[in-house]
């Protein structure tokens, strides 16, 4: 069941209206005052505190994506007392909370201390425009082992989960190991300054913006995240040499020619 705020609106433009018309018995329309979305909720939340008690087999989900909702504000501030008031006895009688919120325009988790003290882990969840990835980063791990997810969009919906690495870099960086993994992927083995010589040739560069110390950083980062392999050859005055091994294995890369959304 959901409960929501705002005009219909709006609701119709992100496609929300046509579910509500399929399953009123599912949504409850608080209004536009926040006195009575306030109350709305906190009666919504008692309710699901009681079905989670009635029925110890099934597990409830609440998905919160808006303090407005939840509680008013006090001082300026959010009630934090009356936010985590029924959310606590929910997960005391066996469900589960996720709280979604927003940064603000100085890129700062407002209420942040208060909600990450309430939470057993927490995820900030950004957006790489680049290559239209979502990525979920552990902030808050306390005693579970989460792991860091990232996920390819295409028309504002996810498609497959890739690699986080892949995916939480520049696109100049991206660029440049595909192009490395170009150069040797027909099994031939090239040294540093011939990879140095091939990027000049080819206006990298010049065109990304990045020196050769940084390329150079790129290409032990990745030899030791397993994209290729780096040897250092004595009899070569030391020089070294890369070169892929299993390329049937290494992680393909997002198409980063899918339309932005």
């Amino acid at each position: 069941m959901s409960i929501f705020s705002g005009s219909f609106h709006k609701l119709k433009q992100i496609g929300i209206a046509e579910l509500i018309k399929k399953h009123k018995e599912r949504f409850v329309y608080a209004g536009k005052q926040v006195a009575n979305i306030v109350a709305k909720t906190q009666d919504f939340l008692n309710e699901i505190i009681e079905l989670q008690n009635k029925c110890s087999t099934k597990k409830y989900l609440l998905v919160e994506d808006s303090l407005t909702l939840l509680s008013p504000k006090k001082n300026g501030f959010v009630d934090t007392e009356l936010l985590y008031k029924h959310e606590k006895q929910i997960r005391e009688a066996g469900g589960s909370v996720i709280l979604i919120h927003h940064l603000n325009k100085n890129g700062i988790f407002a209420d942040s201390q208060k909600i990450e003290d309430f939470a057993d882990y927490t995820f900030l969840v950004e957006r790489n425009d680049f290559n239209n990835c979502i990525l979920l980063n552990p902030q808050k791990r306390s005693r579970f082992d989460i792991k860091e997810k990232a996920y390819q969009t295409e028309n504002r919906k996810i498609i497959a989960e890739i690699d986080f690495n892949m995916a939480n870099i520049s696109y100049s960086e991206s660029n440049f190991i595909k192009i490395i993994i170009d150069l040797l992927q027909d099994g031939d083995e090239m040294n540093q300054s011939e990879i140095i010589k091939y990027l000049k040739q080819s206006s990298y560069f010049s065109k990304y913006g990045v020196g050769e110390k940084k390329v150079i950083n790129w290409l032990e980062k990745w030899a030791k995240a397993e994209k290729w392999k780096c040897e250092q050859r004595a009899s070569e005055k030391n020089a070294k040499y890369y070169f892929l091994i299993q390329t049937e294995k290494l992680t393909k890369l997002p198409n980063y020619n899918k339309k932005e959304i």
